[in-house]
């Protein structure tokens, strides 16, 4: 059944809509494919991570999906969330996964379910006021009155208040307690009051009395109704006294399921008994790392399933109710791009890291080659012209293409935490990114180049410092677009910063100043189409030499021979190639499961 087709039938129909929602699978298998490590046959071997299991999770109940390390627990939880798709190459899933007794895919979940990570993907200079406030402008579909009560209402509901106001803190950045960064990253997922809400180990990380508040946290949403589904390695025995219904797997299967206490009686009648005083988390625990487990898996089939088999199958297909509306594309952009202006100017690093660098770049340019001669007869000035351009041409470049390059792994926890959950689509992110970065790849390089131009002499016939200035321009505004493209693909800055430094390479050999352009090699001349630092040292030995004033004119010793007007408009193919690129990199890296 298509998306749209499911929203219509689960809209459109006459019958009564609910917002209560019961989520069921039943025989849900899953398999990846592995490398085999034996050495021996095939070279990818099938490891089956559930193996047909089936069960009933209800709207009311806190249900506590409890295992071993490995057991499958987590892969199941992220099946309901859609956060795991199965390309039956790789990966094989099979089974019946319903809300409501209807199929659904990951968009139609994002609509009636919150889904919380167990590490808490937060912007570190926002606040958790701001962050909720950001999530409720584009999840709500509300007056801004009405969005504004619905966040102070979560700030008291979560305790939030008193730190609402301050940062969430991270890497660079003191800010809120553990426990608080876990109740605004929750409160985030609940800001357009799904019905259901699944979160993988919500208590990691979280002292003992911390852990026992979110729980009960939990448990009150429930008591409202909703389906509260969460994993959690070993409770404590208060923590444990919350939960109504307890889903226990081993090695990817089922051994019990039902209300949390009388699992005792049912390990108790097939030979396991209850120590006295034991915490009942601890003994369930223990009980799955039993060699083995044969006795149980028969029991459950014998005792338990036929039940719960019976109460899915009771499960009527009925409609419920979810907003199938959207927030316009630019109204969302607008307000990433809002977002992003405010936490760059706050970050402590970003915004000093880029006028320092171009306070160092000025300071070295103009103590090394100020002033630049203009003598017809010294040849050598040419030498010193040639070098503080290219000087200026490598720094302009990597200063742009290390600002997008290295922020993007940065924020790509957060964007795929975002993407997953529907906050936004991929050409709003876009649009509100180029909205930020474009600004900066412009008024950066301008302030630079309006620094360094006169002090060093160079060339000031006619327009040529306003070609300077432009040449600068879209040579950073290529840079950022490759940065971006480039960092789309990597989760880690330093990774980035190594990769972007090898993939320059290329760029400035074939740049003209390492080597005679008409002594490149044919293998390596294509690179030179590509290659922003070629388009604009040509652009810049033009605006520079143009009508020169020197017995032989360098750009006819370099063999620069495209002209000013070719390399500007190389420059603008390249920025727009290069977005785009970015653009569809960011589709790409969307798919990505978080």
């Amino acid at each position: 059944m298509t998306e749209n087709n499911l929203q219509d039938t689960l809209l459109n129909s006459g019958d009564q809509l609910t917002d209560s929602i019961t989520l069921s699978f039943k025989d849900v298998h899953y398999s990846v494919q592995v490398k085999n490590q034996q050495g021996t046959g095939d070279k990818f071997m099938t490891k089956n991570i559930l193996k047909g299991v089936s069960g009933i999770c209800r709207p009311g109940e806190l249900t506590a999906l409890m295992g071993p390390s490995g057991g499958g627990k987590t892969t199941l939880l992220n099946l309901l969330a859609c956060r795991i798709v199965a390309d039956g190459k790789k990966s094989s899933l099979t089974g019946d996964i319903h809300a409501q007794g209807n199929p659904y895919d990951a968009d139609t979940f994002s609509k009636f379910a919150g889904y919380l990570m167990q590490d808490d993907i937060l912007y570190e200079t926002q606040t958790p006021r701001e962050a909720i406030t950001f999530a409720a402008t584009l999840r709500m579909h509300a007056t801004a009155a009405e969005r504004k009560k619905r966040v102070d209402q979560l700030l008291e509901d979560f305790q939030l208040n008193r730190a609402a106001d301050t940062y969430i803190g991270g890497v660079f950045l003191k800010g809120i307690s553990g426990g608080e960064r876990k109740r605004t990253s929750l409160a985030l997922e609940l800001v357009n009051n799904p019905s259901v809400l699944l979160l993988d180990e919500p208590t990691s990380g979280l002292d003992s009395f911390t852990a026992f508040v979110l729980i009960n946290l939990l448990k009150n949403l429930a008591r409202d109704g909703k389906t509260i589904i969460f994993t959690i390695h070993q409770p404590s025995s208060d923590i444990f006294s919350l939960f109504d219904q307890l889903l226990l797997i081993s090695d990817g299967k089922f051994i019990f399921q039902g209300d949390a206490f009388e699992g005792i009686k049912h390990f108790e009648s097939i030979g396991y008994p209850f120590p006295e005083y034991a915490n009942p988390a601890d003994h369930y625990i223990h009980i799955t790392h039993t060699h083995d487990r044969s006795n149980m898996y028969n029991a459950f089939d014998k005792q338990l399933l036929p039940a719960i088999e019976q109460e899915i199958e009771n499960v009527k297909a009925t409609p419920f109710h979810f907003d199938k509306r959207s927030k316009g594309t630019f109204y969302t952009a607008a307000h990433i791009a809002s977002r992003a202006i405010t936490l760059f100017i706050r970050h402590p690093v970003l915004l000093k890291a880029r006028l320092l660098m171009v306070a160092v770049i000025a300071f070295l340019m103009i103590s090394l080659y100020r002033p630049l001669s203009r003598n017809p007869l010294d040849e050598e000035a040419v030498f010193d012209i040639n070098g503080a351009l290219y000087f200026y041409c490598l720094s302009n470049f990597l200063v742009s293409l290390m600002g997008t390059a290295l922020t993007f792994p940065v924020e790509r926890p957060v964007f795929l935490r975002e993407q997953n959950s529907k906050v936004y689509s991929v050409r709003a992110y876009f649009l509100g990114r180029q909205a930020v970065d474009i600004p900066l790849s412009v008024l950066t390089p301008a302030l630079l180049a309006g620094i360094i131009y006169h002090p060093l002499g160079f060339n000031d016939d006619n327009n040529r410092f306003a070609y300077f200035v432009l040449i600068s321009v879209l040579m950073s505004l290529s840079a950022g677009g490759f940065g971006l493209l480039v960092g789309s693909f990597l989760t880690n800055p330093i990774t980035a910063a190594t990769s972007v430094s090898a993939l320059t390479v290329p760029f400035n050999i074939v740049s003209g100043y390492y080597i005679n352009v008409k002594d490149i090699p044919i293998f390596l001349s294509w690179l030179q189409y590509i290659s922003p630092v070629r388009y604009s040292m040509e652009a810049f030995m033009w605006n520079e030499y143009d009508g020169s004033v020197f017995t032989k004119a360098p750009v006819e010793v370099l063999s620069y021979n495209w002209g000013l007007n070719t390399a500007l408009l190389g420059l603008v193919g390249l920025t727009i190639l290069f977005r785009i690129a970015s653009f569809f990199a960011l589709k790409a890296v969307a798919k990505t499961v978080q």
